[in-house]
């Protein structure tokens, strides 16, 4: 008997690579969630971000009498009357009115201190401010321009006790 056995076909590489099928495309794959989780994901996801919009557009209203009054912060650099008056109308526009308008002297010099961290307004300063309304011979110094852009741009908003 022979080793080898009867029936073995001997074929060459290169036809066994011929015959060989090539498998079909993939399908493509899909980029809509399967999951309803996604859905909510995406719509929680959606609603937070408009929020944010919304806080921000918020915001940026609500500070808008703060860029006016920067804004005619150099138009006040000669009078310190137009100088106090920007202040005036910065507190104004987010203090309830009864509680600024009445204000002058000593009080409007405390009103200043209580709603500003690090109280621009002190001693020379103060009485400088309080003064300027009525008396035109008080000079503007740019320790006066310097104290009022800071109220202007850190004092609190709205009411306080």
């Amino acid at each position: 008997m022979s080793s080898e056995p009867e029936n073995i076909q001997t074929e060459n590489l290169i036809d066994l690579l011929d015959k060989l099928v090539l498998p079909s495309e993939p399908l493509p794959i899909s980029l809509v969630p399967e999951t309803g989780g996604w859905y909510f994901l995406a719509l929680f996801l959606g609603l937070i971000i408009l929020g944010l919009i919304r806080f921000l557009v918020k915001r940026h209203r609500a500070n808008a009498y703060r860029r006016d009054a920067i804004a005619a912060l150099p138009f006040a650099a000669d009078d310190a009357g137009m100088l106090a008056r920007v202040i005036r109308k910065a507190a104004l526009a987010t203090f309830p009115r009864e509680d600024v308008a009445g204000l002058y002297g000593d009080d409007w010099a405390a009103f200043l201190e209580r709603t500003c961290e690090g109280q621009p307004f002190k001693g020379d300063l103060a009485k400088q401010i309080t003064r300027a309304p009525y008396d035109l011979t008080i000079p503007v110094s740019d320790e006066l321009i310097s104290a009022a852009r800071h109220w202007i741009l850190k004092h609190q908003r709205g009411p306080i006790s």
